[in-house]
């Protein structure tokens, strides 16, 4: 399994997961379609072409985010992913603001996976240029993230220093380098100095002011 093939990664993940699987006409469409389309792909040993078809299926279960359920959610989000990692930023936007609209609907702002969505957002309007929003985004996601997951967790963490660096994107010098401080200080407590997040870090907080 490679974690970084997206239609790997829906297929193993989502299609073969019974509990999802069937619960929707819509979620049963795009599950049946994902695993009648792997298995031609492995009978004819076609190593290309899963990219493709997953964004064919992924932007189909796009198609139905207003009524989604979690494996439509879920594809929907890992094309948004797919497109922001290939620079194509406006198209995972187009994807992520009704994917987050119904990540809310339907699980809850509280959610993790919904808090996920926030940093998410937050990170694509960072990588527009868009460092107001950005802020918008990922300061109630850090918020939400230590009242939900916890202030050590890796997420909260994760989130916290990309909120750190916006900010000192933004020039507010102080607030960086006082987030910084703290994510060094629980990475280094948490993880040990050797971690890579943890000398990510430290990486940060000694450039701040170059």
């Amino acid at each position: 399994l490679d974690p970084y093939n997206p239609f790997q990664t829906a297929s193993s993940h989502l299609v073969d997961d019974h509990r999802l699987v069937g619960h929707d006409p819509v979620a049963g469409d795009v599950a049946g379609g994902l695993t009648v389309e792997r298995e031609q792909l492995v009978a004819r040993g076609e190593t290309g072409a899963p990219h493709a078809v997953f964004a064919r299926v992924a932007d189909e279960a796009a198609q139905h985010l207003a009524a989604a359920d979690e494996l439509t959610l879920s594809i929907a989000t890992m094309r948004a992913s797919n497109l922001q990692t290939m620079g194509r930023n406006a198209e995972a936007w187009a994807l992520l603001e009704p994917a987050y609209a119904a990540s809310v609907s339907l699980r809850g702002v509280d959610h993790p996976d919904t808090v996920e969505a926030d940093h998410n957002i937050g990170v694509l309007m960072r990588d527009m240029g868009r460092i107001d929003e950005a802020l918008r985004w990922l300061e109630p996601a850090v918020a939400r993230s230590r009242t939900v997951l916890g202030d050590d967790h890796p997420a909260t963490l994760r989130s916290a220093n990309v909120l750190a660096s916006v900010y000192r994107d933004a020039r507010k010098f102080e607030r960086a380098e006082a987030l910084y401080d703290e994510v060094l200080e629980r990475r280094l407590r948490v993880l040990g100095e050797e971690n890579t997040s943890t000398r990510v870090t430290m990486g940060n907080l000694g450039q701040l002011y170059l």
